[in-house]
């Protein structure tokens, strides 16, 4: 046997070893990961001719592996194919997703609990360590390069097919958004950030939305630290949703409320040069009328200590503390976990806050705080501060 085959065979034993002893996969689900990082996108009848399984164990192994974001599917004459999404992508994004879960879900008694907890390290670890046996045994698919052009069926099947063209980019992804905004955050901060790293420039427009879900400490630090030029336009002025990137590939997102005999599904993958080059033109009026993130971030903070202060009156010192976390890291707010408050008593200061005008649920169902400023009010406070300079 060679040095090569060798390695070959402890990583395939390594990885199942990682995944059914950390993670508790069991060992079908194990064998399916393991056959798709190795032959690439395969379809059922040879998934299941591979494994010898019936039809339903397969469909469940499946299931699990694309629940956590380790398997998508693809299509080759509108026959699914399933395929292990890059493994240094999936498992950095579990990891993240499991950090903040184990944080999120902490009892009382157990919010002295930190990453560098033993069951919390082991999990971390574990996930860089099946990135790289992973990484080893993966043959390297791009579904959304196998089109000139896929309508996602799915939110979610949206959302991957984004982190795959993003994963791609050279030097400029460009951006239109506006909430409902897409699952798969964690994925997709992965991908963008090892993009970002890589010199890869990143301008995005939002609603005022988004800029609130995220909370003023998160979008400044996207600011910052990895430079992102962040713009805000009311959500009414922003009509397309859309992702471009190297003027190469775009990715729309279809209004389901304007439904149109041209196009299906929720979204549209493309890579043909004049759908590409119609979103690309549409850019520059875009982040022209919008105004820039760190002139609306100022406004916020400003109109938040006003209210705040005015708030102190009626509210505890903890409801006021939970009010700031609000602000400064929006629906990224462990504040209730880390005081060790009940549900019931998350729930008793939202109701208090809701009633004040304080706090609200946005679109998406994420608690934040509620500034009482419209966009378009931000818009007049912004130009007169810019005035003032």
């Amino acid at each position: 046997m060679t040095y090569f085959v060798q390695d070959e065979h402890d990583d395939r034993i390594r990885l199942q070893h990682l995944m059914m002893g950390e993670f508790g996969f069991d060992r079908l689900t194990a064998e399916i990961y393991e056959a798709l990082l190795r032959c690439g996108p395969l379809p059922r009848r040879q998934l299941l001719a591979i494994l010898s399984q019936s039809h339903t164990r397969l469909d469940s192994g499946l299931a699990v592996l694309r629940d956590h974001n380790l398997v998508s599917v693809d299509y080759e004459r509108f026959q699914p194919r399933y395929y292990a999404i890059n493994p240094a992508v999936a498992w950095q994004a579990l990891r993240a997703d499991i950090l903040w879960k184990t944080l999120d879900t902490m009892s009382p008694a157990e919010s002295v609990l930190r990453v560098d907890h033993p069951a919390v390290e082991t999990l971390l670890r574990t996930c860089a360590d099946l990135a790289g046996v992973g990484g080893r045994l993966y043959r390297h698919h791009i579904a959304a390069l196998e089109h000139r052009q896929w309508d996602a069926d799915t939110p979610q099947q949206l959302a991957q097919l984004v982190c795959e063209i993003v994963s791609t980019a050279r030097h400029e992804v460009r951006a239109v958004s506006k909430s409902p905004r897409l699952p798969q955050v964690s994925t997709f901060w992965t991908v963008l950030t090892e993009r970002l790293s890589a010199g890869v420039r990143y301008r995005r427009v939002v609603d005022l939305d988004e800029v609130i879900a995220h909370g003023l400490q998160v979008v400044n630090r996207d600011l910052r630290e990895w430079h992102i030029d962040l713009r805000v336009l009311e959500q009414d002025r922003i009509h397309h949703k859309y992702y471009i990137v190297d003027d190469r590939l775009v990715a729309v997102f279809h209004e389901s409320a304007r439904p149109r005999h041209d196009i299906r599904g929720v979204g549209r993958i493309s890579r043909k040069h004049w759908t590409v080059l119609k979103y690309a033109k549409r850019f520059p009026d875009y982040a022209r009328l919008a105004i820039p993130a760190d002139l609306v971030v100022g406004e916020l903070r400003r109109v938040s200590n006003v209210v705040l202060q005015q708030a102190r009156d009626g509210l505890a010192p903890d409801e006021i503390a939970w009010l700031e976390s609000l602000i400064e890291m929006g629906k990224f707010s462990l504040f209730h976990k880390e005081v060790g408050w009940s549900d019931a008593r998350l729930s008793e200061v939202e109701a208090k806050a809701s009633a004040l005008g304080l706090a609200r649920r946005n679109v998406e169902g994420e608690l934040v705080f509620a500034y009482p400023i419209s966009a378009r009010q931000l818009r007049s406070a912004c130009a007169e501060a810019q005035r003032a300079r």
